[in-house]
């Protein structure tokens, strides 16, 4: 297991001629394209791309297509995996620019949408409205305010989050500008109120659309990590998690703690993985012990917890802890925010591979990458065995947390053995956005490595065989 020396450096050397590959269409495409306004044959580029294995820091050489052709590939590379370069340059690529975090807190869900209501009401801006239908049906207040400004309810949670959502929302918004004398999409903004899910689809849209877009996360997930940072984006089968998609910087993002208090315990704790990542990304051994100590006492009947200032005050913290990493490094082409995946390499291909078990009802993301925290643990602790006491602790926190609650009760229920739940997994490992080269004994990781000198386990981005990954996968679920 060896860090990448070079990882700080884009490796844009090579590009890699799209005219050898051959798009693959389906029936549908056109229909998806047009609600989309995509060039025709996008989607078949898109396809092209996956099957052919390209990586995000290689560019695609469009020269030598013909110039439809062009068109549509230069579409598919402004969004596959967030963007890629094209030879020669394409205005589809081109990135918006990065805008700095605007952090707004709110304790009444009440209040805070009064101040939108009040904020969007006049002719020179207005308001669309993206909640997630639980959120919709779980908040009466939300339920007024729909009845005041136009709104699209999405429906079908991780399921549904893909191509055909964004085309249904866009057209949605089409259908508003137009019916409002006078509107114009520069004076749009989108407000997504719901969990991670929502949050990416809706800032995707807007992203697609040009417009400005506001984040309003409901879960506790979505508070410290898809709310923050402009990563948007929707899954594309059989590729999986999040490969579709564009970095769009929402214009603020409104923490409202009081949305919590009607979460269960396990969407508690799923949320809470990503806030032990981040302490360990802080490399703060007692801001970990204090998150764990929280999930495990943490159950409906103590949801005033939540509106009192050391909560708060975690949550403003973790959000704007992200933002450090990605205000140095905004569009992930360098390998400091790529350390915010801390985790989520394994944790994606289980989250994956659960949904394709059961369509309707796979593991919760935090709960897939807790696994994915405690696989990081077992590669450290065997790679360096100074390590043990440290991951010890690391691991005593992951277990009484609880975070790893879920995916115990699903792993007991799914009748894999190891072995075969890794097969699963490996094609989505393979997949991962981080990768750099196809070479298929590697996986591209963020891991944990133990400094002996400061008395630290620090994040880094690694390089490791699919052999270590795999044992330390297999012996993190019998912790």
């Amino acid at each position: 297991m060896k860090k990448n020396k070079n990882s700080n450096a884009l490796q844009t050397a090579a590009s890699v001629p799209v005219g050898a590959w051959k798009p693959t269409f389906e029936s549908d495409d056109d229909a998806l394209e047009a609600k989309l306004a995509w060039p025709m044959g996008s989607l078949g580029w898109l396809r092209a791309a996956f099957q052919g294995g390209a990586r995000r820091q290689v560019s695609w050489d469009l020269r030598g297509l013909l110039p439809e052709a062009i068109h549509a590939a230069a579409q598919a590379a402004s969004v596959f995996r967030r963007g890629v370069e094209t030879i020669p340059g394409s205005l589809a690529g081109a990135k918006p620019p990065y805008r700095p975090l605007v952090l707004q807190g709110c304790h009444s869900v009440q209040t805070m949408l009064d101040a939108i209501s009040v904020e969007f009401s006049g002719p020179e801006a207005h308001l669309f409205l993206v909640v997630d239908e639980t959120v919709a049906k779980t908040w009466p207040a939300i339920g007024v305010l729909l009845e005041k400004i136009p709104f699209w309810i999405f429906k079908g949670g991780e399921p549904a989050k893909n191509l055909r959502s964004v085309a249904e929302l866009i057209q949605q918004v089409r259908m508003h500008l137009k019916a409002k004398k006078g509107a114009q999409l520069e004076n749009l903004t989108i407000a997504a109120i719901g969990g991670g899910v929502t949050l990416d689809l809706a800032g995707f849209a807007a992203g697609l659309l040009g417009c400005r877009h506001i984040n309003i996360p409901t879960t506790l997930l979505a508070m410290g990590d898809a709310s923050v940072g402009g990563k948007t984006g929707v899954n594309f089968e059989p590729w999986g998690k999040n490969q579709i998609g564009r970095f769009h910087f929402p214009e603020r993002v409104v923490v409202c703690p009081e949305f919590l208090q009607t979460l269960s315990v396990e969407e508690v704790r799923s949320g809470g993985a990503e806030c032990l990542k981040h302490a360990l990304l802080a490399e703060d051994f007692g801001l970990l012990e204090q998150w764990s100590d929280f999930l495990r006492k943490y159950s409906p009947t103590t949801v005033a917890d939540f509106k009192n200032s050391t909560v708060a005050t975690a949550l403003t913290k973790m959000a704007q802890m992200k933002e450090d990493f990605v205000r140095e490094d905004p569009f992930e082409v360098g390998s400091k925010r790529e350390l915010l995946n801390l985790g989520h390499t394994v944790g994606h291909a289980l989250e994956a591979v659960s949904w394709d078990r059961n369509h309707s009802s796979g593991l919760r993301h935090g709960s897939a990458v807790a696994v994915g925290l405690m696989c990081k643990v077992q590669l450290m602790v065997g790679a360096q065995p100074e390590a043990a006491e440290a991951g010890r602790r690391i691991t005593q926190c992951l277990i009484s947390s609880g975070c790893l609650d879920e995916f115990r009760h699903w792993y007991d229920g799914a009748g894999f053995e190891s072995g075969e739940l890794w097969s699963l997994m490996l094609p989505y490992l393979r997949q991962d956005k981080k990768m750099r080269s196809a070479a298929p004994a590697s996986c591209r990781i963020v891991g944990l490595q133990w400094n002996s000198l400061s008395g630290k386990v620090t994040a880094v981005s690694l390089d490791v065989e699919s052999e270590p990954l795999e044992a330390a996968f297999k012996k993190s679920l019998l912790s």
